[in-house]
């Protein structure tokens, strides 16, 4: 019995130890599980990088398949500035020939300066008393004539839409004019070379309706529709067709 006791208790002890080295082996697979759990759940970040905006629109040059005759719309698809697309239908409804060129172009609306209207005067008595300066009124009201649209062709050749009035911005020298036809204009121009072989303009506003300009050998023609007869004038920096 002396003999038993002895030996049962290192088995006890032995016994023990095992238990704590499994807990212990137990308690790190744990960790590692938990770790790798962690580390599968966790976020993955991604790098985005930054939209570029695309260079600024001039001008695009383009033609149309041998079986088109008529323009019908012009279908412009944009971004806004919250990135979403949208559309916006512009009506064309216009005979084409297929062989010629299509050209869409930007262009810088004309600033309007703000006038001063010298016709209104101080009521005020004490003005002069207060070192103000009063101004004599006008004999007339100053009217001017403000472009209502000016459309730029190339650097030799621009066009300034006024009320009932078209100045021809250009150097070219005139070669034949027809001002004979009802509501309508035709005046050709010596120019050895131009891009376009034919190029059009609805303007519809100042009572001009058209401004279509054709290349031809060593010259081109502007033909020019109006709401009614028109009349042709030189002047410093060019032409200046006026309705009658």
């Amino acid at each position: 019995m002396k003999i038993l006791l002895p030996f049962l208790c290192a088995v006890l002890l032995l016994a023990d130890t095992n238990s704590s080295a499994n807990l212990d082996a137990n308690s790190t697979n744990k960790d590692k599980n938990s770790s790798a759990e962690q580390n599968l759940s966790a976020p993955k970040f991604q790098v985005i990088k930054p939209i570029i905006p695309p260079d600024d629109f001039t001008s695009q040059l383009f033609s149309l398949p041998s079986n088109a005759k008529v323009i019908e719309q012009i279908i412009v698809r944009y971004s806004d500035e919250n990135g979403a697309t949208q559309e916006k239908i512009i009506d064309i409804n216009r005979s084409v020939d297929w062989r010629d060129d299509f050209m869409l172009s930007a262009r810088a609306k004309p600033a309007l300066s703000k006038i001063l209207d010298v016709s209104v005067t101080s009521n005020d008595p004490n003005l002069e008393q207060n070192g103000g300066i009063s101004m004599p009124k006008p004999y007339f009201t100053p009217r001017l004539d403000l472009p209502l649209e000016t459309i730029k062709f190339d650097d030799k050749l621009q066009f300034v839409i006024k009320n009932h009035s078209l100045e021809i911005i250009t150097k070219d020298e005139l070669k034949s004019l027809d001002t004979n036809k009802s509501k309508f204009a035709k005046i050709e121009l010596f120019r050895d070379e131009m891009k376009l072989s034919q190029a059009g303009f609805m303007v519809n506003v100042g009572g001009f309706y058209d401004i279509n300009i054709t290349r031809d050998e060593g010259f081109y023609s502007l033909e020019i529709s109006g709401e009614s007869n028109a009349s042709f004038e030189n002047f410093a920096n060019g032409y200046i067709i006026k309705l009658k």
